[in-house]
């Protein structure tokens, strides 16, 4: 393997987003909605945003089980997963954080990554249910991902999943410590199998993927996602066990294992990036995407907070 230079110890800012009333943390995802970052704290019970100029707190939510995050394409929308509840909670980020609405799940879905402008792909940790689904926004689900491949399942603990151009979801699965990349018809592309338990994984919008490695307490980088060939690490930070990663133009931003409270923001170098307009980026909301939001809302009871 070559090591990759992207990184230099001036271009990694460590935040922490330990609160006055915390004593420590468990940030079990993070993503990135235009000029803010979002963690959830699953320990404290809370979807906390922070802006990325300044990494000052902007406000939090308390959520009984948070776990996974991401935003809604062409929405002020982010969802969160809330496994023990099985249920997907919708939350508005255009003022102050409300809580929308909430839709209840037949399995307990830890990770969840926006897919399309309609649907999500989430993952289901449990022993006996373990599988990467395709739902829609309402929380129904559209198809299984073929959870059978030879005589032993493709997934066990698919914990965390990344998108890439509506075509290709990048799976990180650590009860089989293998990275696997499914294409639209639902085909394996790839699998890395590695020596040691991966954990948070994303795409950058050139198509390099970021995997975290937990107990080797580093990045790895598959340089071209249609290859599967890991071709480089970042190794001038110090991790300890890595726990989630989301990428935004020109950055990394990383989680580690509980008790960490820290956020690591690293710099890196895409040579593509800026060349394409990421819609989800744009606050445009449509009248199919208001509608879809409206209905979620108008089919439960107003949230009191």
């Amino acid at each position: 393997m070559t090591h990759s230079s992207d990184t230099n110890c001036e271009n990694i800012s460590p935040l922490s987003v330990l609160l006055p009333d915390e004593r420590s943390c468990l940030l079990t995802d993070i993503c990135i909605e235009r000029e803010y970052f979002f963690v959830v704290d699953n320990v404290n019970r809370r979807v906390k945003r922070y802006r990325k100029d300044d990494n000052c707190l902007q406000d939090y939510i308390f959520l009984e089980d948070p776990c996974g995050i991401c935003k809604l394409f062409l929405s002020s929308h982010i969802v969160v997963t809330e496994p023990c509840n099985k249920q997907l909670t919708y939350v508005s980020v255009e003022g102050n954080m409300i809580l929308s609405s909430r839709r209840k799940t037949n399995k307990k879905y830890s990770a969840i990554r926006c897919l399309d402008e309609t649907r999500l792909v989430v993952g289901c940790c449990e022993l006996a249910d373990a599988s990467v689904d395709i739902l829609d926004y309402t929380g129904k689900v559209h198809r299984t991902i073929n959870s059978k491949e030879k005589e032993y399942p493709l997934f066990v603990t698919p914990a965390c999943l990344a998108c890439f151009n509506e075509e290709y979801v990048v799976i990180s699965d650590s009860g089989t410590r293998n990275v696997t990349c499914i294409n639209k018809n639902d085909k394996v592309e790839w699998i890395i199998k590695l020596k040691c338990s991966p954990s948070g994984v994303c795409v950058s919008k050139s198509g390099i993927v970021y995997i975290c490695l937990y107990n080797e307490n580093k990045i790895v980088t598959v340089d071209n996602i249609h290859n599967g060939n890991i071709a480089g690490s970042i190794d001038d930070i110090r991790l300890k066990n890595p726990l989630s990663i989301s990428h935004s133009t020109g950055s990394l931003f990383i989680t580690e294992e509980m008790p960490s409270d820290r956020i690591f923001q690293i710099q890196i170098d895409d040579p593509f990036e800026g060349r394409v307009v990421d819609l989800s980026n744009i606050h445009l909301i449509t009248t199919t995407d208001h509608q879809q939001i409206s209905s979620l809302i108008s089919e439960e009871e107003e949230p009191q907070l």
